[in-house]
């Protein structure tokens, strides 16, 4: 005896997983967790690729008096060397490349 002849087959679905509406409050909390980790780190990265790394005042030169110096040069101190600069006025700290 032969077996039936299908003429017409549709697929089955899978049906996709869903996450339960209870664990979905606990996942956003995760996401914004992480979220205010990561966000200052990747702000300072970009500001630090665009505007340098941090340099801190080490010393500087000056003609005139102390109470109004008129500034010759500063030296600043980064991350892998010192840097002497040409300036009209030193700040404690600034970026540089």
């Amino acid at each position: 005896m032969r077996s039936p002849r299908v003429t017409y087959h549709t697929r089955v679905k899978r049906q996709r997983k869903r996450v339960p509406l209870k664990a979905l409050p606990f996942l956003m909390l995760l996401l914004i967790k992480a979220s205010l980790f990561i966000a200052p780190l990747v702000f300072c990265g970009l500001y630090m690729l665009e505007h340098g790394t941090p340099h801190i005042l080490w010393e500087y030169e000056y003609y005139g008096s102390p109470d109004d110096p008129r500034y010759v040069s500063c030296t600043y101190w980064g991350m892998y060397r010192l840097k002497k600069v040409q300036a009209q006025e030193c700040m404690i700290i600034t970026f540089m490349k």
